[in-house]
């Protein structure tokens, strides 16, 4: 009679054996489909798009100047909560054509600081007003010491603060900046839950994005034509960045941390804001995106 197993005849220790061997046949099919299962994972994420270190240089030495002028009920006691007038107004240009390392002020009036302000945070909309804000005089500044201007200015009539800060150390490097969001700080959330927050996307995700949802947001930017580089630039990096510019040390946990976006070829100003916008469009909506800005706009 054939045995259950079809080894008809063979002996119980032989039939054992045959069955035995069948199992490990088995296992050894199923641990090589595991194998092979588990090293196209590996496979897979070993070769996932990573994005660029920062590079190491240049750092500038070029900077920028800002002059907030007195508004009323100004916040700083130098202005005793009385607007500037347009003799302040001329003295200040005077001193700053006086200055060579200046180069074209621009005058720039509260409702035009709002437009801006709003543009590139959408959030404030509704929550600040033209009076809220300062008219400005800005300025390119050439290499050089700065803080004899700075001094000079900051004694004037209808000045309420200045500030001289580098250049950004992205510009020149990168088009536009993704953003991340970050966890609030000790001072924000002492602030309490009732006073307004201008997250946007961040809401519900006040913390920095984890590696997987860093390389979502990567990824998704390389379906996007015309990319030609992506960097990295971590927190660490934001916050020496932030005070080279500004001489003030940043802990790193302020710093926004952000992949920066070179585009192919050399883009005109109008080809970089359309490119932004499809940047926007497509990477608002994920976790972990605070912003999408042109370069210079990021800080």
């Amino acid at each position: 009679m054939p045995g259950l197993d079809g080894h008809e005849g063979l002996p119980t220790d032989e039939r054992r054996r045959g069955r035995a061997g069948i199992v490990m046949l088995v296992i050894a099919v199923l641990m090589g489909a595991v194998l092979i299962a588990g090293g196209w994972v590996f496979y897979e994420r070993a070769h996932r798009p990573s994005a660029l270190p920062p590079p190491d240089g240049p750092w500038p030495r070029t900077g920028r100047l800002t002059v907030f002028l007195c508004r009323t009920y100004s916040p700083f006691p130098t202005c005793e909560n009385k607007a500037y007038t347009n003799a302040q107004l001329a003295a200040i240009k005077a001193v700053l054509r006086s200055h060579p390392e200046v180069q074209a002020p621009v005058f720039r009036s509260q409702n035009a600081e709002y437009l801006a302000t709003i543009k590139r945070t959408p959030g404030l909309a509704g929550m600040i007003h033209v009076a809220d804000l300062n008219a400005t005089l800005n300025a390119a500044l050439q290499p050089g010491d700065w803080s004899a201007l700075v001094t000079e200015l900051q004694k004037l009539p209808g000045v309420s603060v200045v500030y001289a800060w580098k250049d950004f150390f992205w510009v020149g490097k990168a088009d536009a900046a993704v953003g991340f969001c970050r966890a609030e700080s000790t001072a924000e959330k002492s602030l309490g839950a009732d006073v307004p927050r201008v997250h946007g996307p961040c809401d519900g995700h006040a913390r920095y994005p984890s590696p997987e949802e860093r390389q979502t947001i990567l990824e998704r930017i390389l379906t996007l034509p015309g990319i030609a580089k992506v960097y990295y630039a971590d927190q660490d990096q934001m916050s020496r960045v932030l005070e080279y510019m500004t001489g003030d040390a940043t802990s790193p946990d302020l710093a926004q941390g952000a992949f920066m976006v070179k585009f192919a070829g050399r883009p005109d100003a109008a080809t970089v804001d359309k490119q932004i916008d499809s940047m926007k469009e497509a990477l608002t909506t994920l976790p972990g995106v605070a912003a999408v800005t042109p370069v210079s706009d990021f800080y």
